[in-house]
């Protein structure tokens, strides 16, 4: 009885483990794609377009390491994988991501650009990946970066506006999602071990 049962955890094991990377699999496709977006918009930008208007080269800069970081994670499947280095790439690239996602916001002018707004897809990935409270985790680094980038818009910009309502409500719905897709990504899990 008992080799069953180790065989019937291994198997959910491998199940759950298959599950994380199709996810992180559409997550990187996300990702690449977002990059292109942004750097083919930035070379087609309008008069009135807030892509980096508070520094075009910091922006420039940051999008096309974005997009050779992506592009280095996406061809990853050619090293061999096992559980750790998996978990390690998943809680490196959605950190990155944050990071990069708020110097974008940055030089677009903050969270009144609605770059910040990406912050919440990143989120959502980790919730969905590690279902714990890592994934809040990931929401309060968000929330933190965005709320440090206004003090610093605020502070290096003379023309006395603030956001720090905005970014207090983004932060606000950051945790909501990591919350909430903790929640479901747990009922699903429980689905599964049922059937």
């Amino acid at each position: 009885m008992p080799l069953t049962k180790n065989k019937t955890d291994t198997s959910l094991e491998n199940l759950t483990q298959q599950q994380d990377q199709r996810v992180f699999d559409v997550y990187n496709i996300y990702r690449f794609v977002l990059s292109l977006i942004l750097l083919i918009s930035f070379a087609f930008r309008s008069l009135t377009s807030t892509l980096g208007t508070i520094n075009p080269d910091l922006f420039v800069n940051v999008v096309v390491i974005y997009m050779a970081f992506n592009a280095i994670v996406f061809f990853r499947v050619l090293l061999p994988q096992s559980k750790g280095l998996m978990t390690s790439q998943f809680i490196s690239a959605i950190l990155i991501d944050i990071v990069f996602i708020i110097l974008i916001s940055y030089t677009c002018g903050g969270v009144s650009s609605g770059m910040a707004n990406l912050l919440i897809v990143p989120v959502a990935a980790g919730s969905l990946l590690f279902r714990s409270r890592l994934s809040t985790f990931f929401a309060a680094v968000g929330s933190i970066l965005a709320i440090y980038s206004e003090v610093y818009l605020y502070l290096i910009i003379d023309d006395g506006i603030v956001y720090f309502v905005q970014a207090g409500l983004l932060g606000l719905s950051l945790f909501a999602v990591s919350w909430s897709l903790q929640y479901l990504g747990g009922k699903i899990r429980q689905n599964e071990l049922l059937a």
